[in-house]
């Protein structure tokens, strides 16, 4: 087996694989229940994706009705869920959103919100854990008006707009992210936030995280970034629209906010340092956004408002910006792989030889890089993929406790597959041997935890060395 970031596989020696016929499983109602509610879907939503009558899905959520592996691994694929976080205890307790300050406060939460927060307490964990560091926000008097804190803060930072003019190849945005996180311990995500009126959130915690929507430009990020910054230093949380224009009608801590990240990124004097000429063309606002790495809008906006542009400018300058086409974006291709090598692990397979788990095949289906070529391979291959089953199950309680409490914990939050518990149960059911890139001593990783049943764990090149593939 490869470990999650890769491609997951079990060796059985000598041995066929007689692949199991689909069985049923029950899962806990309030697992169920649990799932569902902290996914931000209703019955109705989760019954029309898993194509099943509502009926028939409130008896299962109930426990009045088993699920079939199909529907669990849907189940799973929905909730962007590891398999094996519907065994477990401890994803009871529904954790409560940010502080919804949006304008269309009335519309619900789109599910894409509640999984980029579950995605972002993950993060914050996992570099607790390795890191033991905590997010250190300076102590600073927020009661005070928004410009003579992004004042303080600008100091705080040392941002030296001078500087900011010499970075050319490297995204101001880049520059103040590095700023933050290195200065204050708070990592930045991006995710897809294409929902009802949220551009950003915060979550305020040991770790706090600020999540920014991956489709903005950087311009429209970096104006998020301070927005939410402002609200950790403020000691809050947040779910914003983050609109410089329609956030005046909004609620106040909003407005502070905007106004706190417009005199952090453009404050008013390093903006009139900048200008030499009198501002006539919308080349010279491009200009202008450029060099302090934010959007034309905030710029025309931050020129209005020091009656550097007239209200005719303004309005043309605007009516240029929303006539401009939003620019496309491409693709990665996924790198190369060694043909001779595939060329034996398909002989392998064809021989009964290699198999992996359901859960692997998720992984794959859920990474993060460019996949066409390996869910190919995986899909022309799916007979490899074992299903659960009950020998996988009487084995996860005692896999669990060779795990560190709190890093299991965590990992029931994961927000995506975990198939390295039941590909140790799946290797102790079948006495196989498993593959893997994960580190031989560390804790918490595959070879330790199937060592202490016994299982040995192979790299790659201990696996190729074996098979006799040269390379």
């Amino acid at each position: 087996m490869m470990s999650a970031s890769s491609l997951a596989q079990i060796r059985i020696p000598s041995q066929k694989i007689k692949m199991k016929e689909q069985t049923k499983y029950q899962i806990q109602p309030e697992i169920l229940e649990f799932m569902r509610k902290s996914s931000g879907m209703t019955e109705d939503e989760v019954a029309k994706k898993l194509k099943l009558p509502k009926n028939k899905y409130l008896r299962i959520e109930d426990g009045d009705e088993p699920i079939s592996q199909n529907e669990l691994v849907h189940l799973a694929d929905i909730y962007k869920r590891p398999l094996i976080a519907f065994y477990s205890a401890e994803v009871t307790k529904v954790p409560e959103m940010p502080h919804d300050y949006r304008l269309n406060r009335d519309k619900k939460l789109s599910p894409e919100v509640f999984f980029a927060k579950r995605k972002a307490l993950y993060l914050a964990e996992q570099l607790k854990e390795i890191t033991g560091r905590k997010t250190t926000l300076p102590e600073i008097n927020t009661n005070i008006s928004a410009i003579e804190l992004a004042e303080k803060m600008r100091n705080i930072l040392e941002i030296d707009f001078n500087f900011l003019k010499e970075l050319k190849d490297e995204p101001i945005l880049s520059y103040y992210k590095s700023l933050i996180e290195e200065k204050f311990f708070i990592p930045i995500i991006e995710h897809s936030l294409k929902t009802n009126g949220v551009r950003a959130f915060s979550v305020f915690s040991e770790v706090c995280v600020m999540v920014l929507n991956e489709s903005d430009s950087n311009e429209v990020k970096l104006f998020s970034l301070f927005h939410e910054f402002c609200h950790l230093l403020k000691r809050q949380d947040g779910i914003c629209t983050v609109d410089i224009e329609k956030d005046k009608n909004n609620q106040p801590e909003e407005k502070y906010c905007d106004e706190f990240a417009a005199n952090v990124a453009m404050p008013e004097d390093a903006l009139r340092n900048s200008i030499q000429e009198p501002i006539s063309t919308f080349v010279q606002v491009e200009k202008i956004a450029r060099a302090f790495g934010v959007s034309k809008q905030v710029a025309i906006i931050r020129l209005k408002e020091f009656r550097l542009i007239d209200h005719r400018k303004f309005n043309a300058f605007k009516s240029k910006l929303q006539s401009a086409k939003k620019p496309s974006f491409g693709r990665r291709n996924w790198e190369r792989t060694f043909v001779t090598i595939w060329q034996k692990i398909s002989s392998l397979i064809q021989d009964g030889q290699l198999h992996s788990h359901i859960e692997v095949q998720r992984e794959i289906k859920n990474t993060i890089y460019p996949k066409d070529k390996l869910l190919q391979w995986s899909n022309r291959n799916k007979k490899i993929f074992a299903g659960i089953d009950d020998c996988q199950n009487n084995q996860i309680p005692k896999i669990r406790l060779q795990y560190n409490l709190s890093y299991w914990q965590n990992e029931m939050n994961r927000p995506a597959p975990w198939a390295d518990p039941y590909l140790i149960a799946m290797a102790i059911c079948e006495h196989a041997i498993i593959i893997t890139q994960e580190h031989k001593t560390k804790a918490n990783r595959i070879p330790p935890i199937a060592s202490q049943f016994g299982i040995r764990s192979l790299n790659l090149l201990e696996f190729f060395q074996e098979l006799k593939i040269k390379l």
